[in-house]
């Protein structure tokens, strides 16, 4: 057995050592996205979201190093969210390939490697008070969308409750970190919580109720049904009081998430380098 016992003692020093690297990267991404701001002397309470975007990443390469699920939830729903609108910014809001256009590429790569790195380690079924009896990976994959979507509405809805008066888009925050909470807590009222959130945040940006750019309001629409259709299964699993079989899909579940991750990353390195559509103003 010391051969097992020397292989695991490995395992574990490659999992500390990618999570490592994607802490110092989010810290790195901290100090980049204040160097960055200090440029545009933000005023008044314009500092207050501002503050709160800049100290995520510390969180998330706070939480990375924790054993709790949550925390690790924590994590990936922030660089999931940065990811995301680093990928939209660059992608479909037109870059001019000026010192904007490399941050913004630098910003999305970024949160792609400590997505990357860190992979699934901490998710592991022995962690926690997180113990589904069956679908652990659909309710992780639709908290760390849940918290992604939170994430995102908090640091949109902040700044333009601040610069415009518009608060529509933090008055959905609440209700989203409820449903977050009753999810980590195998609650059914965190999954209804949950999907009545998403269905609301599909009918308001839809139909333009929620006053956001148009690329912003399709790309929480897709998430937010995306979270409507990950449960499916475990709906009519539980309409019907059957076990449900195992899960026979998880290794293409993780190609998946990394494709989706470097198809991103690649995206934003294509319109920044070589595609420039025209500039448009992002808030």
């Amino acid at each position: 057995m010391p051969g097992a016992t020397e292989q695991g003692s490995g395992q574990r020093r490659v999992i500390v050592v990618r999570r490592a690297l994607a802490a110092l990267v989010s810290l790195g991404i901290t100090g980049t996205m204040a160097w960055f701001l200090r440029r545009d002397h933000p005023r008044g309470w314009q500092w207050l979201p501002l503050l709160l975007l800049m100290s995520a990443p510390v969180l998330a390469a706070a939480s990375i190093a924790s054993r709790r699920v949550g925390a690790q939830l924590l994590a990936r729903g922030i660089w999931w969210s940065f990811l995301l609108l680093g990928g939209l910014i660059a992608t479909m809001m037109g870059i001019d390939g000026d010192l904007k256009g490399g941050y913004v590429c630098l910003f999305t790569l970024a949160n792609a490697f400590c997505l990357l790195a860190v992979g699934t380690t901490g998710l592991g079924d022995d962690g926690g008070r997180f113990r589904p009896a069956a679908f652990r990976g659909t309710l992780l994959l639709a908290m760390v969308l849940a918290i992604a979507d939170t994430a995102t509405l908090l640091w949109i809805g902040g700044l333009r409750a601040i610069d415009e008066h518009m608060f529509g888009g933090l008055l959905l925050v609440p209700g989203m970190i409820v449903g977050v909470i009753g999810l980590l807590r195998l609650r059914t009222w965190g999954l209804l919580v949950s999907l009545t959130c998403n269905v609301l945040v599909v009918v308001l940006t839809s139909t333009a109720v929620l006053q956001l750019p148009p690329e912003l309001r399709w790309m929480l629409t897709a998430t937010a049904v995306a979270q409507i259709l990950v449960p499916v299964p475990m709906w009519i699993s539980l309409a019907r009081r059957r076990l449900p079989p195992p899960d026979q899909f998880r290794r293409l579940k993780r190609v998946a998430s990394t494709a989706v991750i470097v198809a991103i990353a690649a995206s934003s390195v294509y319109f920044t380098c070589f595609h420039h559509p025209q500039p448009r103003v992002f808030w």
